[in-house]
């Protein structure tokens, strides 16, 4: 009970960071998250996400218009089933590296007008979904592909390809039955928390000066990275 406590009040300053700024969410939680207890990750951390990356894609739906993501979304195809079978041979130790490496990856991406190509979509989108089915961090490389362009369309692009990315993971994770009964628990737990967070950032973004909001991303993601290993 302690866990799932602290757990969801993870979530709720995650989805709140997430709510606010368009970035930040996997990497603050999942780090935190692991450190509680591996089981969170990834199959609950990514259902649970599902309704806030649907909140911030709507939000944000209008930086889309004009910009097909086709081939962002056939690279994340690609990639999901990549991620479950990588899943099914990566050690916890293993696991907490790459996550700490994807973590780090994410923050010294610097946030931003370039074209963005298909062939780089696909790459991006197949990356991208290889290691958010693998580790719940899927960010960083549609990220970086994006980091010349306005900070809406980030936000719009990564919060709509994590929501589906995060479908095809789930598909591809429950075919090498990974989706468990203790799984989906511990993701109803994380729900709450996810569902206040976002109310909140919602209620004070208006309140943030996007300019420093990115820098509280990385200054907490770090933090999540050494609670991850001094936990």
């Amino acid at each position: 009970m302690e866990w799932m406590l602290l757990a969801s009040a993870v979530m709720v300053f995650a989805a709140l960071v997430q709510a606010c700024t368009g970035y930040g969410y996997s990497l603050i939680a999942v780090p935190l998250l692991f450190a509680i207890s591996p089981s969170f990750v990834p199959v609950p951390v990514i259902i649970a996400s599902l309704p806030l990356m649907a909140y911030v894609a709507t939000k944000n739906r209008f930086a889309l218009q004009g910009h097909p993501i086709i081939f962002l979304l056939l690279g994340l195809a690609l990639g999901a089933p990549l991620g479950a079978l990588a899943l099914l041979i990566v050690s916890p130790v293993a696991l907490q590296l790459a996550i700490s490496l994807i973590v780090v990856a994410g923050v010294v991406v610097p946030f931003s007008h370039k074209q963005v190509n298909r062939v780089a979509q696909f790459i991006a989108g197949m990356l991208s979904n290889l290691f958010g089915t693998a580790t719940g961090v899927g960010g960083p490389p549609i990220a970086l592909l994006y980091q010349h362009q306005s900070s809406a369309r980030i936000r719009a692009v990564l919060a709509t390809t994590f929501f589906f990315g995060s479908l095809m993971s789930l598909v591809s994770l429950s075919f090498t039955q990974q989706i468990t009964s203790d799984s989906l628990l511990h993701a109803t737990a994380l729900l709450p928390g996810v569902l206040l967070g976002t109310w909140l950032g919602n209620r004070i973004s208006k309140y943030i000066k996007q300019r420093f909001a990115r820098w509280w991303v990385v200054a907490l993601s770090m933090l999540s990275l050494i609670v991850m290993w001094v936990g």
